[in-house]
Parts: structure tokens; C-alpha cells; sequence
């Protein structure tokens, strides 16, 4: 069961790093594609989304080490991750202020507007997974489960960590 633990989580943390990078190019691809430029609004919203996946890298990779038998690993990065979340939280509005202003200036589904408010939505989406509940179920049967049994939201693993950490100093 462990081992299992220990596969999925590795495959998590790498998938994140690579979303950070992955997700604004082709953002931008799709973009320029579609005959629109990227903004400096539209790069708030992207500069939040991929701070976001960032966060959760480094939080995957370090829950990775703890059940892959570095126990003080968490420990480690939860300071660190505790002093980003409000400037995280401040980054995510500014995405989507910025989405909004952006729509608003452009009065228009462009590209840009679409990416700037899909950007934004998922900073926000990723601060809420990452630093309160976990929102991800799909991927993991008991999760699933548990969630259509009427169980709700489960506090995400950084989350917990964060309670431990700040209950503690």
C-alpha cells in the first residue's frame, strides 16, 4: 500500500512542475493562435496560476519524501510554504482582477479574455486545494468515494501540516 502511495505521489509532484511550465505555453500558443496577443493582465493571471502549481510542487515533492521515508522532509518546507500563502492569496485576486479588468477593457470573448479568466480560476482553484481543502477527487478511488458517500471536503495535506506548524510555534 505504501509503494503505492509512494508511485502516485511521485508521478503528482513531477506532473505539477511540469503543468507550471506546460500550462502558460500553451495558454500563449493558444492565444497567438487564435490571432490575440498576451498581455501584461493576462500574464498577472498566468504568473498566479503557475505560482500556484509551483506551490503545489513543492508541497506533492515534500509529502512524496515523507512517505518515501524522510520524515523530517514536510518539516522543512512547511515554513516556507506557511510565509507564501498570503502573498499567494494576494497574487491569485490580483489574477483575477486582472481577468476582470481585462473583460471589461476588451468587452469581448477574445482569447486572451478566456485564458486571463481561465488562468485566474485556476490560481484560486489551486490556493484552495493546496492551502484548505482538497478539491481533487476524481483520481483516487477512496477519495471518490468518500466524497459521493456525503463526506465532503477533507482538509488538504499541506493544510494540516500548516495547522501542526502554526499550533506549534
Amino acid at each position: 500500500m505504501r509503494a503505492v502511495l509512494v508511485t502516485r505521489l511521485r508521478t503528482y509532484w513531477k506532473m505539477e512542475a511540469a503543468n507550471a511550465v506546460v500550462v502558460p505555453l500553451v495558454g500563449t500558443g493558444l492565444i497567438y493562435a487564435n490571432g490575440d496577443t498576451v498581455g501584461w493582465l493576462v500574464a498577472v493571471a498566468m504568473v498566479a496560476a503557475s505560482w500556484m502549481l509551483v506551490i503545489g510542487t513543492v508541497a506533492l515533492r515534500a509529502h512524496y519524501l515523507t512517505v518515501a521515508g524522510d520524515a523530517a522532509a514536510m518539516g522543512r518546507v512547511v515554513p516556507l510554504l506557511a510565509r507564501c500563502q498570503t502573498p499567494s492569496a494576494i497574487l491569485c485576486v490580483a489574477g483575477v482582477v486582472a481577468a476582470g479588468v481585462h473583460h471589461w477593457q476588451d468587452a469581448a470573448w477574445t482569447a486572451s479574455v478566456t485564458a486571463g479568466w481561465v488562468f485566474a480560476t485556476l490560481a484560486v482553484l489551486e490556493y484552495v486545494n493546496y492551502y484548505h481543502v482538497q478539491l481533487q477527487h476524481f483520481d483516487h478511488r477512496p477519495d471518490w468515494v468518500r466524497l459521493l458517500a456525503g463526506k465532503g471536503f477533507r482538509a488538504s495535506h499541506l493544510a494540516r501540516a500548516l495547522r501542526r506548524y502554526r499550533a506549534a510555534i
